[in-house]
């Protein structure tokens, strides 16, 4: 750690703009120096970025900071490191307000540590994949995508994550952002050791997939302790790259997953076009390979006090599952069957009717018997009465009711029987014989008169008789009809209104001449 304050613009113990006041230098590079601070009014540690006295007066250098600073704010993933605020000191230098991450980067932790797991290096990249996947959705591509970009921050809840730092070499989507380009287009910028192909040629050129190859780089790096051909400089490495001719993680470390192997070769193809089309296709196929390492979803709720707090995921199981088992509980709850009800139209007297064709019915005689009165002893006649006359009132009732009749199966089979049924009680009387009578002859219609009283007998079919037929009377014919009144049209009714009005006036005259004649 460098603890030389002489490196950049504010010493140990200076107030920043009236709130930061600083403490110890951290950390410095090439275009920077980042120094930890304290905000005095909410007594939060801060990580104030300024740029090195050496490039102060750089124009390019503190554009860049400004366009880490506006950039990185944008962006709200937790594997980012988040900025607060910008400002500028008295004397000119521009400064960036970030939060101050406890922990190291992965190249410190690679050399302190070795190789590592490979689920460890799966996991970072993951991390990683994050965080690039939303600055690619906001037009920033990183360009300066290494290890020592990558931070193993501490965090809150215990543990580790990766934290994606220093976009200041990052391009920006003229599109998205009203900044005009600080990279000449034959410019080649960033760590050539972790540059893709294409970054050599023009770095303002790139897109999303240069940032793909460098964490295959870093990937690499990370489980075999070095970069692809490290150990080569130059051109030759440039060419080796270009041809493809990389060796695998698999042959420096035969322990590692084919699967993971095959996956970061994908990212260092030199034609951008056949590499992993974007970070969240990677981030798929190495979820893929260790399901294990998805991150559970954790759920937001809003509390009593309106307050939003995150709830843990064994949590969010626990109430899941107690939920189910209270469900589960109302569904075993036995339920009584339902109870029989009596018809009060019908009497069902055989075991196979339909329920439902007695329910329908609204005006149904009961049977002429019961079950018990037709198994009642008696004469075989009187039974088998019983059973027929209970079978067609049974049918009828059904017949009601629009059913199929349904005989029960001993009446169904009981031979047919002429005999006489005997019913309960006394016999009936025989009824009256009725004595045969002679057709009585039909008189002839008044326009056959003539033909009637025309000589020879006019022959009449013979009518059939079974017995002796009792002559009748003779009946005479039927007097003519009498001819039909004249109809009166409308002139007559006039005629005889207006003269019945004539005859009243003359006789209301007359009366009148004979009271005079007798009063004088």
């Amino acid at each position: 750690m460098t603890t030389d304050l002489g490196k950049g613009p504010v010493e140990e113990g200076e107030v920043v703009a009236g709130k930061y006041r600083v403490e110890r230098q951290i950390g410095s590079g090439g275009m920077g120096v980042v120094f930890a601070a304290r905000h005095l009014q909410l007594d939060e540690p801060v990580a104030l970025k300024f740029v090195s006295v050496a490039r102060a007066m750089d124009r390019e250098a503190v554009g860049r900071m400004m366009r880490e600073a506006r950039a990185t704010f944008r962006l709200r993933s937790e594997h980012t490191v988040r900025v607060m605020d910008v400002g500028e000191l008295p004397t000119g230098p521009w400064f960036i307000v970030m939060e101050l991450l406890e922990g190291r980067d992965l190249k410190a932790e690679l050399e302190a540590r070795g190789p590592l797991p490979e689920k460890e290096v799966v996991q970072h990249a993951l991390e990683a994949c994050a965080a690039l996947e939303e600055a690619h959705a906001a037009g920033i591509v990183h360009r300066d995508l290494k290890p020592h970009n990558l931070f193993l921050a501490r965090s809150p809840r215990g543990g580790t994550q990766v934290k994606v730092l220093d976009f200041g070499m990052s391009k920006l989507d003229p599109e998205l952002f009203e900044a005009g380009p600080l990279t000449r287009p034959e410019t080649a910028l960033g760590t050539p050791r972790y540059m893709a192909p294409e970054q050599w040629k023009s770095a303002a050129g790139v897109d999303h997939r240069a940032d793909i190859w460098a964490l295959g780089v870093v990937m690499f790096e990370l489980l075999t302790g070095e970069a692809p051909l490290g150990k080569l400089r130059g051109a030759e490495r440039q060419a080796r790259l270009l041809a493809g001719a990389i060796p695998t993680p698999r042959e420096a470390r035969p322990e590692l997953s084919e699967s993971v192997s095959r996956a970061i070769m994908r990212c260092l193809r030199a034609d951008p076009e056949v590499r992993w089309p974007s970070v969240a296709h990677l981030a798929t196929a190495l979820r893929d390979i260790h399901p294990e390492l998805a991150p559970a979803p954790e759920h937001l709720e809003v509390t009593r006090t309106d307050v939003t707090v995150a709830v843990p995921p064994a949590e969010m199981q626990r109430r899941a599952d107690a939920a189910f088992a209270q469900k589960t509980e109302a569904q075993a709850v036995p339920v009584p069957p339902p109870t029989a009800r009596e018809t009060p139209l019908a009497r069902i007297t055989e075991p196979d009717h339909r329920p439902d064709d007695f329910d329908l019915q609204t005006e149904v005689r009961p049977p002429a018997f019961t079950p018990e009165e037709m198994q009642a002893p008696g004469p075989p006649a009187s039974n088998a009465a019983k059973k027929n006359m209970g079978a067609k009132s049974h049918a009828a009732t059904l017949r009601s009711v629009g059913a199929r009749p349904q005989l029960p199966e001993a009446i169904a089979n009981a031979p047919p029987t002429d005999k006489t049924i005997p019913m309960q009680g006394a016999p009936l009387p025989p009824p009256p014989a009725i004595p045969p009578t002679a057709p009585l002859p039909v008189p002839a219609p008044p326009h056959h008169a003539a033909a009637v009283q025309s000589p020879g007998p006019i022959a009449q079919p013979a009518a059939p008789s079974s017995g002796p037929v009792a002559a009748g009377p003779v009946l005479p014919p039927a007097p003519p009809r009498p001819p039909a009144p004249p109809r009166l049209d409308t002139r007559s009714i006039v005629l005889i209104v207006v003269g019945g009005l004539l005859s009243m006036l003359v006789a209301a005259v007359l009366a009148w001449i004979v009271v005079r004649s007798f009063g004088q």
